[in-house]
């Protein structure tokens, strides 16, 4: 559940949906959307649209969630808890008029979580009815492919909001703090190449080194 939706996110919301630096077939566009969904960071076109306003605006007035302009708690969470943290901006919903789908999914973007935590349910009973010597029930299918991989997806994805501004290394002098930071990487699995993201936003793999692996692409 955590690399899954962890590839949903960075590979969907973030290269696709964000940067659109691939191409893809509508069906599969709509399981990235989709598997997305089920992480709790709200639809698509809403994580896009803060996202590009953090590139468009980096480190400046603006950005939603720096923590040069503010603090590192601000940067990783405190942004999240304003008031309409994630809109969606009227643009990329025009952009995307002929994938009315994808609009549905942005707007009742709860269905996938729910359907998540349901399927979760679903299996941790079947299983513990049928197959009790596993020792499987709902509640900790729920608690362990659900609560915990969110979170861990939700802080993983905010650290590199926060402290890939704050500390690592620099292969590139943008027009911002952005950093690499390879201590991420068991976390982000190639989200960590910050600053690369930042030079090459439309680039469809983070990485510009052989060392620098980005496990994303490579998925």
């Amino acid at each position: 559940m955590y690399f899954t939706r962890l590839w949903a996110i960075a590979g969907g919301y973030h290269r696709y949906f964000s940067h659109r630096s691939y191409e893809t077939s509508r069906w599969f566009q709509f399981m990235l959307a989709f598997t997305g969904s089920t992480a709790g960071q709200k639809g698509p076109l809403s994580w896009a649209t803060s996202h590009n306003r953090h590139h468009r605006h980096s480190d400046r007035e603006g950005d939603p969630h720096s923590p040069v302009l503010q603090d590192g708690f601000h940067a990783h969470l405190g942004w999240l808890l304003e008031k309409d943290a994630l809109p969606t901006d009227k643009k990329l919903e025009q952009a995307y008029a002929d994938f009315p789908e994808i609009l549905f999914l942005n707007r009742h973007h709860y269905i996938g979580t729910l359907s998540l935590i349901a399927a979760l349910l679903l299996l941790g009973r079947f299983l513990s009815a049928h197959y009790p010597e596993l020792g499987t029930s709902a509640l900790q299918l729920v608690s362990w492919g659900f609560i915990l991989s969110t979170l861990l997806i939700l802080h993983g994805t905010c650290l590199v909001n926060s402290v890939a501004h704050m500390v690592g290394s620099r292969r590139f002098e943008t027009s911002d703090n952005s950093r690499n930071v390879w201590w991420l990487f068991p976390f982000m699995w190639g989200e960590n190449w910050h600053n690369n993201n930042h030079r090459y936003p439309r680039s469809a793999s983070a990485s510009c080194s052989w060392w620098e692996v980005d496990g994303i692409y490579l998925g």
